[in-house]
């Protein structure tokens, strides 16, 4: 639960378990929000949103200033807190409604969302590379982290938002299939590259085993592992949880 922190501290995890960086920070606000939600009603849990998305771009500012490399900027918590701050500010508005949206909205809702990603990747240098202190190095982080989440927000109202029959991309079967197994393919994708490369090297046929190797993990790991994990929550909550 504080991989991040190491992150921080020595650097990328060498091998497959790099992204469980981001799986540290995750636990984290699974460990600590139940709590602020048992202890605050919706307008102070607003607040606390909103005072998350400060603490993160001030603590950018002061690294920033201080001239801390990318590293500990890329992986520390404080820093990272503007995704947690967006959906939470979600949730307390939709009330747990789904939200009826036209198409035109829907579309709209998409295109702001990757021209915000793609103005965040080309012009706020989100990797927060210090190297040489400038004003909008030091300022283009602290742009571009919330404005990523803004965008992952919009795609969130916009997948919410989309009714089952409202769109043949969302009843496609093997994007649906993706879907379900979406978390495997981020926990093993590394896993996954690196036996490819171990058995083929840089030939033409590298990437393509990677990807099939990394959905059959993801579909193995979601068969075997994470479905039995989900049946046994229905024995700890009153909210029927099941798999997909």
């Amino acid at each position: 639960m504080l991989g991040n922190f190491a992150a921080a501290i020595w650097g990328y995890p060498v091998g497959s378990i790099g992204p469980l960086w981001s799986i540290s920070i995750e636990e984290q606000f699974y460990l600590f929000w139940p709590l602020a939600v048992r202890r605050f009603d919706e307008r102070q849990l607003a607040r606390i949103a909103l005072g998350l998305l400060a603490v993160a771009c001030a603590s950018r500012l002061v690294l920033g200033l201080a001239g801390v490399l990318a590293q500990p900027l890329w992986f520390i918590t404080v820093t990272r807190l503007d995704p947690i701050a967006v959906g939470v500010l979600i949730s307390i508005v939709l009330k747990g409604r789904k939200p009826i949206f036209g198409r035109p909205t829907r579309l709209a809702l998409g295109i702001v969302g990757v021209t915000t990603w793609i103005a965040a990747a080309r012009y706020c240098g989100i990797h927060g590379d210090f190297s040489s202190i400038t004003p909008w190095a030091v300022l283009g982080p602290i742009v571009g982290y919330p404005a990523v989440a803004f965008g992952c927000g919009l795609f969130l109202l916009l997948g919410i938002s989309t009714p089952p029959d409202g769109s043949p991309l969302f009843e496609n079967g093997q994007l649906r299939f993706l879907g379900k197994i979406s978390y495997g393919l981020y926990m093993f994708h590394l896993i996954a590259i690196q036996a490819g490369h171990a058995l083929l090297h840089e030939h033409g046929w590298f990437l393509p085993v990677s990807l099939v190797l990394t959905i059959v993990l993801a579909y193995a790991s979601y068969r075997w592992f994470e479905s039995p994990f989900l049946r046994l929550k229905q024995h700890f909550t009153h909210v029927e949880s099941h798999p997909v």
